[in-house]
């Protein structure tokens, strides 16, 4: 069980520093990647995004090859888990969110 629950400076704005989680778990946010495996972690107090992620739209869905989000718990947060552009065969479940103030999980398709 992994626990993310405390901000991190994400940016510095006019010299001053700007403490603002983006997300507790931040998994290949600037390229896509396949077999994303997420078990057994809890995100909270998060300003946007407990889980945030972009998976492969063409990954493959061989069950040994294709992403995987199960156990998770996103509390206190904007939206619990975001999915970007996902693939045909992602698999979520048992997947708990609450105290979300817009979405519990977003998956994005291309």
């Amino acid at each position: 069980l992994t626990l993310a629950a405390l901000p991190r400076l994400e940016s510095d704005t006019y010299n001053k520093e700007l403490w603002e989680q983006v997300a507790n778990y931040r998994i290949c946010p600037f390229q896509r990647c396949d077999f994303i495996e997420m078990h057994n972690n809890v995100a909270g107090g998060s300003c946007h995004f407990g889980f945030f992620t972009q998976d492969d739209p063409a990954g493959h869905c061989a069950s040994s090859a294709a992403s995987s989000f199960s156990g998770n718990v996103a509390h206190s947060s904007r939206t619990g888990l975001v999915v970007m552009e996902a693939s045909d065969c992602i698999g979520i479940n048992n997947f708990q969110v609450y105290k979300t103030v817009e979405v519990g999980i977003l998956v994005e398709r291309p």
